[in-house]
């Protein structure tokens, strides 16, 4: 790990885009540093693909608390019209739950859209766009694993539950029954105004 910093790297891997990776660097001096994923040209993670919303989900860099006993972790939101699903070591792809903050692990892999209407004879793997997101932890010596997803996972895409109904699915409701909150801030008391100030010079 960087000294005095907390790095994250963004893979992506299939959709419109070829292979690239982009590393993002919390500073010593900052408290979360926030990723935007999108088709803005503002975003930092951009996608020109036009089924991906203009500002689709964040990926969130928290430095914790050691007084609190918050260890710095990476939180994910879905912020689009039509869904980011996610999948973890172990677990099947599930939809993330809109404008919540979901923790993540590192190496956790993101689809975008969810919700789309392929046209016929389009190619399922070129709808979509994939990433994997690695953090706090150095580069291994045969490099991060791009993102790898089969036809028949794309497809069971199309079929995961839809936040709006009420449904959840285990791997999002583990995940946010373990979302760490940051402690607030602690705002000192207001000194008096005759401390605050220095005794008038005669």
């Amino acid at each position: 790990m960087a000294e005095g910093g907390y790095p994250a790297t963004v893979v992506i891997g299939c959709g419109d885009c070829e292979w690239s990776k982009k590393t993002f660097q919390l500073k010593p001096q900052r408290r979360n540093k926030v990723i935007r994923v999108g088709r803005s040209p503002h975003s930092d993670v951009l996608f020109g693909n036009p089924n991906v919303s203009w500002n689709h989900m964040t990926v969130t860099l928290h430095r914790g608390s050691k007084s609190g006993g918050v260890p710095p972790h990476v939180t994910v939101k879905d912020v689009s019209s039509s869904g980011s699903a996610a999948k973890v070591k172990g677990r099947s792809w599930a939809r993330l739950a809109k404008n919540v903050e979901t923790p993540i692990e590192s190496g956790a892999m993101f689809a975008l859209p969810v919700r789309i209407k392929p046209k016929v004879g389009e190619d399922l793997e070129k709808i979509r766009c994939t990433f994997s997101v690695y953090f706090f932890e150095e580069e291994p010596a045969g490099g991060w694993k791009a993102p790898s997803i089969s036809s028949k996972e794309y497809t069971s895409l199309h079929s995961l539950p839809t936040w709006d109904t009420g449904e959840e699915t285990p791997f999002v409701a583990e995940q946010k029954a373990v979302a760490v909150k940051e402690p607030p801030v602690p705002v000192p008391e207001p000194q008096a105004e005759a401390e605050a100030q220095e005794a008038p010079q005669f």
